[in-house]
């Protein structure tokens, strides 16, 4: 039988286990190291923001 459902287990399990062991495996870095840098991280600049969504809103809508 599956758990009981809630926000830290969506459907019955905990997904934050495999999440952990993917990211690792994948980037061989641990995600709960993980830091905000301004930036430095990904999308962490208006300027970086403001261009993803001109070109999301721009393949979306052609």
């Amino acid at each position: 039988m599956a758990g009981i459902l809630s926000i830290d287990r969506p459907f019955g399990i905990y997904l934050d286990d495999y999440f952990v062991k993917i990211y690792s495996l994948l980037t061989g870095k641990d995600p709960n190291d993980f830091a905000f840098v301004e930036g430095v991280t990904p999308l962490s600049t208006l300027t970086e923001v403001v261009i993803s969504c001109i070109t999301y809103l721009a393949v979306i809508f052609g």
